[in-house]
């Protein structure tokens, strides 16, 4: 990477060709990306920080907007987390391959990270 940041729509920050692009919403400190392999084939890591202790959900979604899998639901302290996702659904099954959106909700705000499975 060359250690440039671009400045993309909503607020995504991409750091070059070798950096996961990481979400941080300015207002509320809620900071959210990847950690593991993206694209990934059997599953990555996704990791995010809190401002504070909040009621969160982490869920993934299909390139339809369907609920695959909901990772996380529940009161976390504030500070850094990693959530990892095992490219699976709900039922247990792998995910077939394409895009997929992980959504974080905490403290009242939304950020979202692209995710894509290569099988």
């Amino acid at each position: 990477s060359d250690g440039s940041t671009h400045e993309l729509i909503l607020g995504v920050r991409y750091g070059g060709p070798s950096s996961a692009p990481e979400v941080e919403l300015a207002q509320s400190g809620l900071q959210f990306g990847t950690s593991g392999a993206n694209p990934f084939t059997d599953g990555t890591r996704l990791r995010f920080r809190l401002p504070a202790q909040s009621a969160t959900e982490l869920t993934i979604h299909d390139a339809g907007g369907r609920a695959v899998r909901a990772l996380l639901r529940g009161s976390l302290d504030a500070g850094a987390h990693e959530i990892e996702w095992d490219g699976r659904d709900e039922q247990g099954s792998p995910v077939p391959a394409g895009g997929y959106f992980a959504r974080l909700d905490a403290g009242g705000h939304t950020a979202g990270q692209r995710l894509v499975c290569i099988r």
